[in-house]
């Protein structure tokens, strides 16, 4: 899919690929939550977004459901839980796209979570990686100037 899609970048007019880009992101994104069956729809999904402080917030709001007795997956900058593992996120992305996220909501729908907490970006809003997510709670941590480009 990778290929086929910097092939289409490299040969396309800028204005023409800048078009199509929205709608190539949108059905990577229903189609994820097709294939692995809308898992969003089982779970509470608690979506973190702002200029600072949003990875930190989900690690109290995990640790904190967690302490009260819930089971708790997440996504963020440092680190991924699908309900029954931990590891570092090695991605290089707050909000990985390409299905991934979609994937680890059906591991923690699989593993029994109760809660997702999702670190959201406004990068990933802008390339609709937030799309087919059905967030229940969304908190905002701030905006500050070089949050706007």
């Amino acid at each position: 899919m990778d290929k086929i899609f910097h092939f289409i970048k490299r040969y396309l007019p800028r204005r023409f690929f800048s078009f199509l880009q929205p709608t190539y992101h949108f059905g990577l994104n229903w189609l994820g939550a097709a294939l692995y069956h809308h898992p969003s729809e089982n779970l509470i999904v608690v979506g973190v977004t702002g200029t600072t402080g949003k990875t930190s917030s989900v690690f109290l709001i995990a640790k904190t459901l967690e302490a009260a007795g819930y089971k708790v997956g997440y996504t963020s900058t440092a680190m991924f839980n699908n309900g029954q593992k931990e590891w570092l996120n090695d991605k290089k992305m707050t909000m990985v796209g390409r299905f991934f996220t979609q994937k680890i909501l059906r591991q923690m729908v699989n593993n029994k979570c109760q809660y997702a907490i999702i670190e959201t970006t406004s990068e990933g809003i802008k390339q609709f990686r937030h799309r087919f997510i059905n967030y229940d709670i969304l908190i905002f941590t701030g905006l500050y100037p070089e949050h706007i480009e």
